[in-house]
């Protein structure tokens, strides 16, 4: 579990900002091979598909955990229960279409948030 907190920890850090996919391809190679070498264990054994941390999981747990998604359907479930409360709470409504692309970038906004001086930059199009 740690191995895997820590390649989500530098993807995080280092893999967000890189801009194209050969830069992509090459951390992954990166990755890959300091895993192999470090920690003497296969990526593709840690890692078989979408890896994901976050503190959300478990709506309203004090104090918050910061662990690995393993359920996506919860995850997508969880997701569309938090927006149906802020939807239920305001009047400017977001209906938003909840997919694990869209969600993987709120567990992003999540993750910046609450990083003592976390910033970032969002740009989309709309």
């Amino acid at each position: 579990d740690v191995v895997r907190l820590w390649i989500h920890e530098c993807n995080r850090v280092f893999a967000d900002r890189l801009i194209n996919k050969d830069d992509h391809a090459w951390f992954l190679e990166l990755i890959t091979s300091q895993v192999s070498t470090r920690f003497s264990l296969e990526y593709a054994d840690l890692v078989p598909g979408r890896l994901m941390f976050g503190d959300y999981i478990v709506p309203g747990a004090e104090p918050r955990l910061y662990q690995q998604v393993e359920d996506f359907d919860k995850l997508v479930k969880t997701m569309e229960e938090y927006l149906d409360d802020y939807n239920a709470s305001t009047t400017k409504k977001m209906s938003l279409v909840m997919f694990l692309d869209a969600i993987e970038h709120v567990s992003r906004i999540c993750r910046i948030i609450r990083t003592p001086l976390g910033n970032a930059l969002l740009l989309g199009v709309g």
